[in-house]
């Protein structure tokens, strides 16, 4: 193993170990409050924290997953920054008690979380490798993601464009249509080993178990996106 590859586990594990300690602690502040608590002010904010650790986790998890298998470039990462800054001016309007008319604050706080689920969503899509036939499926689904995106932190700072009832109704549709095409990448996924299982063919590595890319050519024993060297072993009982 390389050392740079042997600091990126070390790192990837250090950041998975604090993720875990983070959220085994947010668990017991929020069972606390649901159990115990009384839903004063202070159980309040120990509730928006748990909700907070949890969210800023998950998008940063599946980020991470993308980035790991080098999906996307700078996406990945950048997620990761802007969902850490939202957590940061989220727990600080929680314990702070940001003036909820402080309206640069919370266009702030909402320009800096929605291209955080945005890349949150656009790493998840990368996760599934299709064949050729379906690969535009997450080419629709990042023009998708990206127009949303755009219009959702344009109408932030523009209100005129958020009372804008035929933008709003457009905005409207390419969430309903980015939310159907996310649900049918794992089902097209599920499709091509379906119609693989009815074909009779030699048993062959189809996609490089380290980065999930493609093989080319199937039963290559190296991945040219990602460099691994691999050897398959099939045991029968």
């Amino acid at each position: 193993m390389s050392p740079s590859r042997g600091r990126r586990r070390a790192l990837r594990r250090g950041a998975l170990l604090i993720t875990l300690a983070s959220l085994a602690v947010s668990a017991v502040m929020g069972c606390y409050v649901v159990i115990v608590g009384e839903f004063e002010e202070t159980e309040a904010r120990l509730l928006g924290t748990s909700l907070t650790v949890f969210g800023t986790s998950a998008i940063a998890l599946i980020c991470a997953a993308a980035w790991e298998r080098g999906r996307l470039g700078f996406v990945p990462p950048a997620g990761i920054a802007f969902v850490l800054v939202s957590a940061v001016l989220t727990l600080v309007a929680i314990w702070e008690g940001a003036d909820l008319d402080n309206e640069p604050y919370w266009k702030s706080l909402s320009t800096v979380s929605t291209p955080a689920v945005a890349a949150a969503h656009a790493s998840f899509v990368a996760l599934f490798v299709l064949t050729a036939r379906y690969r535009f499926v997450p080419v629709v689904a990042y023009a998708m993601n990206t127009m949303v995106t755009t219009l959702a932190v344009l109408a932030i700072w523009w209100e005129a464009l958020s009372e804008n009832e035929p933008l709003a109704r457009l905005s409207g549709t390419l969430v309903v249509l980015l939310i159907a095409t996310t649900i049918a990448l794992p089902v097209l996924r599920r499709l091509e080993g379906s119609e693989g299982d009815d074909e009779p063919s030699e048993t062959l590595t189809r996609f490089c178990p380290h980065c999930g890319e493609a093989l080319d050519p199937a039963g290559a024993t190296e991945c040219l996106s990602c460099g691994a060297s691999f050897r398959v072993e099939i045991t029968v009982p």
